[in-house]
């Protein structure tokens, strides 16, 4: 529990240290890191499907340290990946 409650925490300094950059368009867009619940399923697969359905692109999956992955997707996308049940 701790573990995990560390990668969290190291997560979180990350994403709020991280600095969005400007798109082409009007929207803002960031580099994030996902968190999943092991509930979510295999990190590779929804990774994959996260990108397809919020235009985004995944960077790096993570299955070690903790299960989830990072990506450069619009702060709305991010907004709406946070919603799903399988993340935290």
């Amino acid at each position: 529990m701790f573990r995990r409650i560390a990668v969290v925490a190291v997560c979180m300094s990350i994403l709020a240290s991280a600095v969005p950059v400007a798109a082409a368009g009007s929207q803002r867009v960031g580099r994030y890191i996902v968190v999943l619940r092991d509930s979510a399923g295999d990190p590779g697969a929804v990774a994959s499907e996260h990108a397809r359905q919020n235009s985004a692109e995944v960077d790096f999956v993570y299955r070690s340290a903790f299960r989830g992955y990072a990506a450069t997707m619009s702060d709305e996308a991010a907004r709406r990946i946070s919603q799903d049940p399988g993340s935290y």
